[in-house]
């Protein structure tokens, strides 16, 4: 994929770059999208989470 070859002693720059690539850029890609989504598909604000202590804390008094 990256150009790795097991059977070198050391590997080509292309494929060190690939590694890191892969190591570094690709989670960080990755996080960010993840972020994206839960910004705009579950946006928590003072409203919104005073709301869910609420339901929270009901949901433990009917329990009890």
């Amino acid at each position: 994929m990256v150009g790795y070859d097991a059977t070198r002693e050391a590997q080509t720059q292309q494929a060190l770059d690939g590694i890191h690539a892969l190591a570094t850029l690709v989670p960080a890609v990755i996080y960010i999208v993840v972020f994206l989504i839960l910004a705009f598909l579950y946006p928590l604000n003072k409203k919104r989470t005073i709301q869910l202590a609420e339901d929270l804390a009901e949901r433990r008094y009917i329990k009890d």
